[in-house]
């Protein structure tokens, strides 16, 4: 199982910040949390937000409406939080699957689209419909651009979504910072 944990350096005390929890990302002011859970029986996703030791957690997307929520980051402003998604999709059986009892399976790797919430919990707003595999992003140093990695490359968008260019066509690595010249 994931747990989310937190370690004072001065005393060398780990404090448990979430259980279940994966893909931790701090608001720029340090003061919040995102965060999201995997529920280990049906590794249904869920996306919360929390003080940045854990404390008043605040569910923001339920595991029932994505099938994968990944990478959350808070904008600049720390007034929305990122995230990539894939919207629940059913696996579809033939006629004759059906008849013959056979079940249909979802892979791993599903396509993403970026989408974005208010911190304050109101509804997710769908950014992208460029279903990309392995998305991961950061805000550029100004703040009006994110560069996200997916596995067909390095791109660049505005962070209402529009205006994406592809930077580099390969295969990019799913994790990058930006660095003061």
């Amino acid at each position: 199982t994931n747990q989310l944990e937190r370690l004072q350096i001065e005393t060398g005390e780990i404090e448990l910040i979430a259980v279940d929890g994966i893909w931790p990302r701090l608001s720029p002011d340090g003061e919040r949390l995102a965060f999201v859970t995997v529920n280990p029986a049906s590794l249904a996703n869920a996306l919360y937000v929390a003080d940045a030791n854990g404390e008043n957690g605040m569910q923001l997307i339920s595991e029932d409406r994505f099938q994968v929520i990944d990478v959350p980051m808070f904008s600049p402003d720390g007034q929305w939080i990122y995230f990539a998604a894939a919207e629940v999709r059913s696996a579809s059986q033939t006629w004759w699957e059906w008849l013959m009892g056979i079940q249909v399976a979802a892979a791993h790797n599903i396509p993403s689209d970026w989408w974005r919430i208010p911190a304050d919990g109101s509804e997710p707003e769908r950014l992208t419909t460029i279903n990309e595999v392995g998305l991961y992003g950061e805000f550029a140093e100004n703040g009006r651009f994110i560069i996200f990695a997916s596995v067909s490359g390095l791109y660049r968008m505005q962070a209402d979504g529009s205006g994406i260019t592809q930077l580099l066509q390969t295969t990019a690595a799913p994790s990058f910072s930006w660095v003061q010249k």
